[in-house]
């Protein structure tokens, strides 16, 4: 078993769980019928009734439909098998700084989809809990933006014209 996260908390009524996972292990997560959680020492399976990716995972556990059925799963390893991964040995083994998705758009230039306009130079990728955050730096502040890159709001990455088209929620630029 490779941990691979842990269970941060419940999530709403319904028995839901916000999971913390390592990014490079989301697609396979994304595929596995089955789980591994560790509770009192031991790692026991749970089959997976639903997964959900936006934000955050959210995983829903056959048989717990109550935020009392999972409380107990709060702040526990995430586990899956070794055989449910597509990454080598190498890729598991490395720091996640090293496996960062959107690494290669340090020094695009980002724009906000929604208004048209320029926001800044993305001057580091950073990997912080939930997802990786764009620094990006503006011409008119000395404090540099922090840019969630969330996949839903990536419109476009131009490679050839380093560019980076994102659909930014109003106002977070105002900031």
């Amino acid at each position: 078993l490779i941990c691979i996260g842990k269970i941060a908390k419940p999530h709403g009524t319904r028995g839901a769980l916000k999971l913390a996972v390592e990014e490079k292990y989301i697609d396979d997560l994304l595929r596995v019928r089955v789980v591994f959680i560790e509770i009192g020492g031991s790692r026991a399976p749970y089959f997976v009734e639903s997964l959900q990716e936006n934000n955050f995972v959210l995983l829903q556990i056959e048989g717990h439909a109550s935020r009392n059925a999972v409380d107990k799963f709060a702040q526990r390893p995430l586990y899956l098998r070794r055989r449910d991964l597509s990454l080598s040995d190498a890729q598991i083994a490395a720091p996640t700084a090293q496996l960062l998705r959107y690494l290669h758009v340090t020094g695009f230039m980002m724009y906000d989809s929604t208004t048209g306009k320029e926001v800044g130079i993305i001057s580091e990728v950073r990997a912080f809990p939930q997802q990786e955050m764009a620094e990006v730096a503006r011409a008119e502040k000395s404090m540099p933006l922090f840019i969630p890159l969330v996949p839903a709001w990536i419109e476009n990455i131009d490679e050839q014209n380093k560019k980076l088209y994102i659909q930014l929620p109003e106002g977070m630029t105002d900031l």
